[in-house]
């Protein structure tokens, strides 16, 4: 008798445990449009800072899909970006949303603008989509059309119903390090919103001689459509904007790859200050010296 009540307590602790994990997997990784992404050490007991960072900006990163009518056909290009105040101004590169053709009439483009390719064509359609898979249309605000200037553009997403969004913190003034881990969501070849790891390979680097600014180069896995992606630290604080990868030149037979760039928080506080938004966009800076 006594053994028959020992094995229906065991199964029934399997039960209530196997119950209790199932609920903290589910509520993690639900596709649902009510997930909450935000985990703690109660949900799960070995919990990386990558994982923290990840629960932390999630909601404020989203895919990106701009939608072109060239030549009288519909083209897309993908990237990323993200949330920096709750009213819903969002940063990006200006090669997800502007690309570059001879003229009007081209039928061809480029993303970014040379002599030839030198006509500003502007997206009929902004998509921007969470991880929900939830998608905002947005209008683009601001970029400079200049191809030496910074790769970067100011959205604004237009919510069907008033909104207040979760927001990134910019840090301005952070000080980044050779070898110091770095985190970023990004649009892997149009595939969706993915999470990446990094570490910081030279935190200040002008990508050539005649380069206007210098880059944060990171180890990272940067893929066509990671464009626009936040560069975030341990402290889920905005540091750089993920924009190019570095690759060999054309007619070199020499393979390059593992190393993405990405503009620095500095530079993109005072392309967000010259914009003449400035009143308009409340967004937050984590700058304690000032």
């Amino acid at each position: 008798m006594r053994k028959k009540i020992l094995i229906i307590s065991v199964i029934l602790i399997v039960v209530l445990m196997s119950m209790v994990s199932c609920s903290a997997v589910s509520k993690f990784f639900s596709n649902s449009n009510t997930v909450n992404y935000q985990i703690s050490v109660d949900d799960l007991e070995d919990v990386s800072i990558g994982s923290i960072v990840a629960s932390n900006s999630v909601n404020s990163c989203a895919r990106i899909v701009s939608y072109f009518n060239i030549g009288g056909s519909q083209h897309s290009v993908s990237g990323a970006g993200f949330i920096i105040t709750a009213d819903g101004y969002l940063i990006t590169n200006r090669h997800v949303v502007v690309v570059y053709t001879k003229n009007a009439l081209s039928s061809d483009y480029k993303l970014e603008k040379d002599s030839t390719y030198n006509y500003a064509k502007e997206p009929t359609e902004i998509r921007v989509v969470f991880a929900d898979r939830t998608y905002v249309t947005a209008t683009l605000c601001y970029y400079i059309d200049d191809a030496e200037e910074l790769d970067l553009a100011i959205l604004k997403l237009n919510p069907v119903t008033p909104t207040v969004y979760t927001s990134l913190q910019i840090d301005k003034t952070s000080t980044l390090y050779y070898g110091q881990s770095v985190f970023t969501f990004g649009n892997p070849e149009g595939i969706g919103l993915l999470f990446t790891t990094a570490n910081i390979a030279n935190p200040s680097m002008p990508l050539s001689s005649e380069a206007r600014y210098e880059s944060i180069m990171i180890d990272g896995n940067i893929n066509h459509g990671n464009s626009g992606g936040v560069l975030l630290d341990n402290n889920s604080r905005v540091i750089g904007v993920v924009f190019a990868r570095v690759e060999a030149k054309s007619g070199s037979s020499s393979t390059a790859y593992g190393i993405g760039c990405a503009i620095k928080s500095a530079d993109l506080v005072d392309f967000i200050d010259g914009s003449g938004l400035k009143s308009s966009i409340n967004y937050s800076i984590y700058n304690p010296g000032e």
